[in-house]
C-alpha cells in the first residue's frame, strides 16, 4: 500500500477554507456596517 500524503492536503485546504472564511465574514461585517449607517442617515 502506498502512503499517499493526504494530511499535508487537508491541512492546506484547511488553510485555505480559514482564510476564504475570513475574508467572507470581514465582508460580510463591512456589508453590515454600511447597512447599518444608511439606517443612520435615512
Amino acid at each position: 500500500m502506498k502512503k499517499y500524503p493526504t494530511p499535508i492536503v487537508i491541512e492546506r485546504n484547511e488553510l485555505d477554507i480559514d482564510r476564504i472564511a475570513d475574508a467572507m465574514i470581514h465582508l460580510l461585517e463591512e456589508m453590515k456596517r454600511s447597512i447599518d449607517q444608511r439606517k443612520e442617515t435615512a
